[in-house]
């Protein structure tokens, strides 16, 4: 069960308290996910006071870590990252006046203690249940939505009008998300529950599903995250992906995006203004947004508060809003070197402590977030990346065993073995 039962403490831990953590730590996250999910749609003005439910996830969290403690729970290490993490969390609230790192932290904490393919599985009917209302509510009447049309001048299916339906969201891009971590959620419960790769019937289901989102609410970012995810298991699954060069784009997107979509903006936006123009027309702007948000608070040790928006875009016509999308601009200029390099230093430390392929589709999910981040900020969020989750494994110190370490370990392309082998291992 998940990661319970590691280190050399937890010799009270029966069978009964394993459950009832469980139990408790699948509470936690799907609160903070039932939070995140009704600040995105309009269902939440049923369900005014959602901040509630992460005051209950961190009176959980709370008892687990007392319990898991008098159970003598915890190794040194593990209350060594525990602190560390949270302390930065909380220094990053005292900055920013905001408390998404220590949800967050929250969240990887109470990964430590479930079951996990039970988890996904419980998340997975939550979610889906969650979206088929909204829209049903939505096609009703009884929430409102958003709809409408546009000329896209940068389009997958050529230039022109573009029809785009939130279906009960408040954005046309909270409902591609929605598909995307469904889509994520069901990947991980057949990697967790039956330890195999996807079947080709999967496949042309997730990529019509995937095209269906688009068509409906027109999320080039869902779209292309949902590719990435798709070709990135494909390509594990045939033995042309090996876990090394997985890993070494998953390094290279968490690095690169961190520096090119902060000091690497501004660089592009001197050294080349017409360059810069054509890529900010591509992405609709948010290549100004990171620009001007860096032109006025820069990047700090600790993060700046960028609520204080007085004057930000001046006179100029049409930007009366503003908006980081950019979630590595958000981790540079919001949240600020410490808490950045501690998040890429956390997920380089989760690749290169994996040693086998059964945590593959983990790590496709991790490169399928990194790119996602680039557009929308979701990385450090664990129920919209969820293999945020996975860091608990950093924490606890569990590693997949090695070769000849026992029967446990499962073949895998990088080691020479095959991807049918595997599945049939598992």
């Amino acid at each position: 069960m998940g990661s319970l039962g590691v280190g050399g403490g937890k010799r009270c831990m029966n069978a009964k308290t394993k459950t009832c953590l469980d139990l408790l730590g699948r509470s936690v996250i799907i609160l903070i996910d039932i939070h995140y999910m009704l600040g995105g749609a309009f269902l939440s003005i049923f369900f005014p006071y959602r901040s509630f439910l992460n005051y209950l996830a961190a009176a959980i969290v709370g008892f687990i870590i007392l319990w898991r403690y008098s159970c003598r729970g915890y190794s040194r290490s593990e209350i060594v990252w525990m602190t560390l993490i949270l302390g930065t969390g909380m220094l990053y609230a005292c900055v920013s006046d905001e408390f998404s790192l220590v949800i967050s932290a929250m969240g990887i904490f109470a990964f430590m203690n479930v079951d996990r393919a039970g988890l996904f599985f419980d998340m997975f009917l939550e979610k889906l249940s969650f979206v088929i209302i909204s829209v049903v509510c939505s096609i009703g009447k009884i929430i409102p939505t958003q709809s409408g049309s546009y000329e896209r001048l940068y389009s997958f299916f050529g230039d022109g009008i573009v029809y785009r339906r939130s279906l009960g969201f408040r954005n046309y891009n909270t409902l591609g998300l929605m598909v995307f971590e469904l889509m994520v959620l069901y990947v991980l419960l057949v990697n967790e529950k039956y330890k195999r790769r996807l079947k080709a019937r999967e496949y042309i289901f997730l990529t019509g599903t995937l095209i269906l989102s688009y068509a409906v609410n027109g999320s080039r970012t869902a779209l292309i995250g949902g590719i990435v995810l798709l070709a990135a298991l494909a390509y594990s699954d045939l033995g042309w992906l090996r876990l090394r060069v997985l890993k070494a784009m998953i390094t290279a997107v968490l690095i690169g995006g961190c520096c090119i979509f902060s000091f690497g903006i501004v660089l592009l936006h001197d050294q080349s203004p017409m360059l810069y123009q054509k890529l900010d027309n591509i992405l609709q702007a948010r290549l100004r947004f990171v620009y001007r948000h860096m032109l006025k608070f820069g990047i700090r040790i600790f993060g700046n508060n960028i609520q204080d928006m007085t004057g930000f875009w001046g006179d100029e016509v049409g930007f009366h809003w503003i908006s980081l999308d950019c979630g590595y601009a958000a981790m540079m200029i919001k949240y600020g070197l410490i808490v950045t390099s501690l998040a890429v230093f956390l997920h380089i430390m989760y690749c290169y402590g994996r040693q086998c392929a059964v945590e593959r589709y983990v790590l496709c999910v991790m490169l399928a977030a990194g790119i996602y981040n680039i557009s929308e900020n979701i990385l450090l969020f664990p129920t919209m990346n969820f293999s945020l989750l996975y860091l608990a494994d950093v924490i606890s110190g569990n590693r997949i065993r090695g070769p000849g370490e026992g029967k446990a370990r499962l073949s895998c392309p990088a080691d020479g073995g095959s991807p049918a082998e595997q599945e049939s291992s598992g």
